[in-house]
C-alpha cells in the first residue's frame, strides 16, 4: 500500500509542533507555575493542585483528567479533533513528567513568574489551536457546552470555569495570592493566544470621506498595492453628494496610508476601526482552517 507523502509530511509536522507546544507548556508549569505555587486556569490548574496535595505527576494527571472529556467529545466534536488533542496531551505528559522531571526553576518575583508562565502557556495553546486541535480540559468543555447551548458566550463560560478552579486553589493553598497570580497567568496566556491566532490576520478598516477619492484610491493601488471601494452618499448637513473610500490595511501599513491621505487631502475625514480578522485576497485565505 503506497503512502500519501503529503499526509505523512502533515502528520510529521503536526507531531513536531505538538512537541514544541508541549515544551512550552512544560516550561510554563514546571519552571514558573509549580515552584511559585501559581495555579493557572483549566485542567492544568487542577493538576497543579493535585500535585501540591499528593505529589502525583502533573503530566500524567492532566492526561487522565481529560479522558472523560475525550469520550464525551468523540462524536460531537469529531474524531480528528479528539485524536489531535489526545496526541498533544500525550506528548505533553511525557515532556513535563520525564524531560522536565528536575528542571531549572525560577523562584524570584511571583509576578514575573505569572507573566512568563502565561506567555509560555499561551504559546503552547496558540500552536495547538492553529493546528485545529486544543490543549484539552477547558477548551473541550467550552466546545461541548457551546455545541449544546450556543447562546452562552465562550468568554463568560471560560471565566466561570477558571474562576471556580482559582477559588479552589485559594482555599487549598490558604493564600488568596495564589488565585490572583493564577488570574494574571491566565490573562497573559489569553493575550498571547489571541495575538498568535489573530495578529497576522488583523488590520485596520478605514472609511475616508474625501473630495479626491479617485486620486487617493489610485495612490493606494500604486504605492501600497492595496485596493479600496468607493461608496457614494449624501451629506446630511449640507445635502451634498460625497464619496467615501472603504479600505482595509494591515496594522503595519496604517501609518503609511495615513500619511498618503494627509498629503493628498488634509481636509479628509477619516474613521478608523480595528479589524480583528480580515479574510480575502491579500489577507487570510478563505480556505484557511478556523481557529
Amino acid at each position: 500500500m503506497k503512502l500519501d507523502r503529503s499526509l505523512v509530511l502533515r502528520e510529521v509536522c503536526g507531531i513536531s509542533l505538538d512537541i514544541v507546544a508541549s515544551i512550552s507548556w512544560a516550561i510554563a508549569i514546571s519552571i514558573f507555575a509549580v515552584p511559585n505555587q501559581i495555579v493557572p486556569g483549566g485542567v492544568n490548574g487542577l493538576t497543579v493542585i493535585i500535585n501540591y496535595l499528593t505529589g502525583l505527576p502533573v503530566g500524567t494527571m492532566s492526561f487522565i483528567l481529560n479522558i472523560p472529556l475525550f469520550i464525551l467529545s468523540w462524536r460531537s466534536l469529531g474524531k480528528r479533533f479528539v485524536f489531535q488533542t489526545m496526541r498533544a496531551l500525550f506528548i505533553y505528559s511525557i515532556v513535563v513528567d520525564i524531560c522536565f522531571f528536575n528542571p531549572p526553576i525560577y523562584t524570584g518575583d511571583p509576578l514575573l513568574a505569572a507573566i512568563f508562565g502565561g506567555v509560555f502557556n499561551g504559546i503552547g495553546g496558540g500552536i495547538t489551536f492553529m493546528q485545529g486541535s486544543s490543549g484539552g480540559g477547558t477548551d473541550i468543555l467550552n466546545k461541548l457546552v457551546r455545541k449544546r447551548y450556543p447562546h452562552i458566550p465562550t468568554g463568560q463560560l471560560s471565566v466561570g470555569i477558571n474562576g471556580v478552579i482559582l477559588i479552589l486553589a485559594a482555599f487549598v493553598y490558604q493564600n488568596i495570592e495564589v488565585a490572583l497570580y493564577g488570574l494574571i497567568m491566565s490573562f497573559a496566556s489569553g493575550k498571547v493566544i489571541d495575538a498568535m491566532l489573530n495578529g497576522v490576520d488583523s488590520g485596520k478598516s478605514l472609511m475616508i470621506m474625501t473630495s479626491q477619492p479617485e486620486r487617493i484610491s489610485q495612490m493606494i493601488i500604486e504605492q501600497m498595492h492595496r485596493s479600496a471601494t468607493i461608496l457614494h452618499g449624501t451629506g446630511a448637513y449640507q445635502g451634498r453628494d460625497v464619496s467615501v473610500l472603504l479600505c482595509v490595511v494591515r496594522n503595519t501599513e496604517f501609518y503609511r496610508l495615513k500619511r498618503l491621505i494627509r498629503e493628498t487631502d488634509d481636509r479628509a475625514f477619516v474613521i478608523v476601526n480595528e479589524a480583528n480578522m480580515v479574510i480575502g485576497k491579500g489577507f487570510r485565505s478563505m480556505q484557511a482552517p478556523d481557529t
